[in-house]
């Protein structure tokens, strides 16, 4: 499964761009704290799944592609700054999709779980889809908990899921093209075979 495998890179450049999303995301983890804790949550999750490959290899330079961290990061630093927009849903659902791709692909390339690059892409349209529902929950259980806003009218509830649905089924086969193309360019990828061990 090289096209799945090839998007974990071994890259100082792009170590260093990677490098610099997560702080800029762990700046905005720490900055929402207490603001607003799920956008934090959000943040410390992409951190997390993006810093796997190099926790597993013993090797800094061994990250996910800066430009799959940093569709997660944008929505992040979005909501940190608290600027309207009206694509709020559409970046949030693609920051979504982006950390379910960052899953997948981790999920085949540091487990026994083999599988091509379209049952990867339909399984990001499945996370992403879950994930919405549990944002949604963990919305509810912030209201409830610590008096948020979140959640105002059903009506929005229901929009928000169809946003981050639709965006799913198209963020799905879109990834499934970024791994046929990034693994095509082969210039950055990194040799499952010659690091694992």
């Amino acid at each position: 499964m090289p096209e799945l495998s090839s998007i974990i890179e071994d890259d100082r450049r792009n170590a260093a761009v990677g490098w610099a999303l997560c702080v800029v995301l762990g700046l905005a983890a720490v900055g929402s704290a207490f603001a607003d804790p799920l956008w934090t949550g959000f943040a410390l999750a992409g951190i997390a799944v993006a810093v796997v490959p190099a926790i597993a290899y013993r090797d800094a330079s061994v990250l996910p592609p800066w430009e799959a961290i940093a569709v997660v990061v944008i929505p992040v630093v979005i909501a940190f700054l608290d600027v309207p927009t009206v694509l709020g849903e559409i970046t949030t659902a693609l920051a979504v999709v982006a950390l379910a791709a960052l899953c997948v692909v981790e999920l085949h390339v540091f487990s026994s779980v083999a599988m091509t690059p379209r049952v990867a892409a339909v399984l990001v349209v499945l996370v992403t889809m879950a994930t919405a529902g549990l944002w949604t929950i963990l919305q509810w259980v912030a209201d409830v908990a610590f008096g948020t806003g979140y959640l105002t009218d059903i009506p929005g509830v229901m929009w928000d899921l169809v946003i981050a649905t639709a965006v799913a089924v198209l963020g799905g086969p879109l990834f499934g093209l970024y791994l046929r193309v990034h693994a095509s360019t082969g210039d950055r990828a990194l040799d499952i075979g010659r690091r694992s061990g």
